[in-house]
């Protein structure tokens, strides 16, 4: 696109609708460097309507290097392996002077008591859990292992917050991908490039948004992306392929190409379908249900290749999942059976609801009938622990006291239990 043409368009729409459209594709960094000097005012009028929020995510960023030291010798002294992953493994691949946009820090670990772990430290230094995007987990049932994420933030977002994804990297609604990390890969780098684009297309595919940011890290990542088989290999596990191939169609066409990387991305283009193209504004919901209930049958047609009906019961989760606003509620009559942690799967997610959220969902006056009862305990992992009581089953992690639920529905009784725990 000629600089005519780009001051064009932005003309079209204003300065303010442009910066916008910048920060959904996650490119205010660059696009800000690349304007600010501009000759022409309108994009420096861009430019300067993005620096509020370049100022923010610059200075949450800025605090990564102290937040590391604080868990990095903990990790050590514990044996704790860790990976950097996504945006901090690949800000540095980016030219001097043409930033990543960077939002949180995403380390991977191989278990999820290692990511309690961490995030308890994190913990005792004032960061907390988010109401928007609390604990999950969920259970392999090929390999029975336990994943999930932990993410943690400061009250004020003054820090950098931080993704602790723990086991094999989940995908959409179903899909998993086991990472390459282990003895012959150092912790406390980042994960193989390998490892770290399929987490970028991951991240894009549960969105299903394909932002510019996500054809910049392909695009930087070329040169390092020798073996395709092995990229294939990962993307496929999680049913990717499709995907990929959607992706590098659009890397081609958004791009100015070399020889050399126009050969590149050839040689890693799957002999497959690609999925259908996401929109250029991530305001289509109806379409990502369409496409994440497509993918999800996919994903159960491999484990369940004999059972149409088993397969069609993974695909309804996933438009109830997708289908609908799930905000966090209270259980209605006909929900106040115990609730119980349900059986684990790829396609159950388990959302750990803090003690201290579920009380304001259930009393936002904070006054509750708190019921003192001594429950059932059993481990579900060395830092894990399932409380049942009468009324259904709490969890606890690290010391912190969570209200378990599947369709984001909390029961007045348990939450009122947790109160009590707490």
């Amino acid at each position: 696109m000629s600089i005519e043409t780009t001051v064009a368009a932005v003309e079209a729409v204003g300065p303010a609708a442009a910066a916008a459209l910048l920060k959904t594709h996650k490119t205010s960094r660059i696009a800000h460097a690349r304007a600010i000097s501009s000759e022409f005012d309108i994009l420096r009028q861009v430019a300067r309507a993005l620096e509020p929020h370049i100022d923010t995510i610059t200075a949450r960023v800025d605090t990564g290097p102290e937040v590391i030291r604080r868990f990095a010798g903990y990790a050590r002294e514990h044996d704790i392996s860790w990976w950097f992953m996504k945006g901090f493994a690949l800000r540095d691949r980016y030219p001097q002077g043409l930033p990543r946009d960077v939002g949180d820090m995403d380390v991977q670990v191989s278990t999820l008591d290692d990511a309690w772990r961490l995030a308890r430290l994190l913990r005792e230094d004032g960061y907390g859990y988010p109401d928007g995007e609390v604990p999950w987990f969920k259970r392999d049932i090929t390999t029975g292992e336990l994943y999930g994420q932990v993410r943690v933030v400061t009250p004020r977002r003054d820090r950098v917050s931080v993704d602790f994804h723990a086991g094999p990297y989940s995908v959409r609604h179903c899909g998993r991908m086991h990472l390459g990390q282990g003895p012959s890969m150092p912790s406390e780098g980042p994960l193989s490039w390998v490892d770290n684009i399929c987490c970028v297309l991951g991240n894009a595919a549960g969105d299903c948004f394909i932002d510019l940011k996500t054809v910049n890290d392909i695009v930087l990542c070329l040169p390092e992306l020798h073996d395709a088989s092995a990229l294939h290999a990962r993307l496929d596990e999680a049913g990717l392929l499709p995907f990929l191939t959607t992706c590098l169609d659009r890397v081609a066409r958004w791009s100015r190409l070399d020889a050399r990387q126009q050969d590149q991305l050839a040689r890693l283009m799957p002999d497959c379908t690609a999925e259908p193209e996401p929109p250029l504004l991530d305001d289509q919901p109806g379409f990502r249900l369409s496409v994440t209930v497509d993918h999800a049958r996919a994903v159960a047609r491999r484990w369940f290749p004999d059972d149409p009906t088993r397969v069609e019961q993974v695909a309804a989760t996933a438009a109830e999942a997708y289908g609908n606003e799930h905000p966090l509620r209270l259980a209605t009559s006909d929900e106040t059976r115990p609730a119980r942690l349900p059986e684990l799967n790829n396609w159950t997610c388990v959302r750990l609801v803090p003690a201290a959220l579920a009380q304001r969902v259930l009393d936002p006056a904070g006054h509750l009938d708190a019921p003192r009862a001594q429950p059932r305990l059993s481990a579900l992992t060395e830092e894990v622990t399932v409380a049942g009581h009468d009324c259904g089953d709490l969890v606890t992690a690290i010391g912190d006291t969570f209200v378990p639920t599947v369709d984001f529905a909390l029961t007045p009784g348990l939450v009122a239990t947790a109160y009590g725990a707490t």
